[in-house]
């Protein structure tokens, strides 16, 4: 269940979120701080 403003990050594959955010900012962070220490990857954002 996803509340009305939140942002979550989940993997292409994944069925459910593995982390929640109140700001898209904070989430786009996060997510980058996650494709850059995997040495790269695709960040798609949706919504």
């Amino acid at each position: 269940m996803q509340c009305v403003g939140s942002w979550d990050l989940k993997k292409s594959d994944a069925q459910r979120s593995s982390w929640h955010f109140d700001t898209p900012a904070d989430a786009i962070d996060r997510a980058r701080d996650i494709l850059h220490n995997a040495s790269g990857g695709e960040l798609n954002i949706h919504g």
